[in-house]
């Protein structure tokens, strides 16, 4: 609908008339008891207090992504002094891994060369054993032997003593000469 300047302007002059005529009213509250009167502006006071909790813990949420902030950069230039010393006690660390695999060998090698060298003390230890005993059996041996050699020498003294006495008991005779 297209609306044309003199209607537009009969509307205004209508309008004007009809606003003339209106009267005002206002409605009037009932009197408030003393509750009401608490609460009403308990109410108030609340919703203001509200107001301004909720504006100061925005500025305090602001505040300590501040601080945040602040500290993800001090964080991040710690990290940037600490990245040298990490690196040196990454290679420190690696150096003692090696060094400890290198001991480790070594006990390793160390372990079975004293195994193999018990193992050889073992059978030496053995082999002498066998040999003293060897040597005891011909000790032996030879002691009885001894002991046979003795017994002989012995019967011979003995014997040789017997004659010995035998010839002294004799009374020796004197060679005559035979006519």
């Amino acid at each position: 609908m297209l609306i044309l300047p003199s209607t537009l302007a009969f509307s205004l002059v209508q309008a004007v008339a009809t606003a003339r005529d209106t009267a005002l009213v206002r409605t009037l509250l009932p009197p408030r008891s003393a509750m009401e009167t608490l609460f009403f502006y308990a109410s108030g006071f609340t919703s203001v207090l509200t107001l301004l909790l909720v504006l100061l813990l925005l500025v305090a949420l602001l505040w300590m992504r501040r601080a945040a902030v602040a500290a993800g950069e001090k964080v991040d230039r710690l990290f940037d002094e600490i990245r040298p010393m990490l690196k040196q006690a990454t290679a420190t660390s690696e150096s003692v891994r090696r060094t400890a695999d290198m001991i480790q060998e070594e006990v390793t090698l160390a372990k079975e060369g004293v195994h193999e060298t018990g193992a050889r003390v073992r059978k030496t230890v053995g082999e002498l054993a066998d040999r003293v005993d060897e040597f005891n059996d011909l000790i032996g041996k030879v002691h009885a032997r001894a002991d046979a050699v003795v017994d002989v020498a012995g019967t011979v003294i003995d014997g040789v003593a017997w004659g010995a006495r035998k010839l002294r008991e004799r009374k020796p005779r004197r060679l005559v000469k035979k006519k």
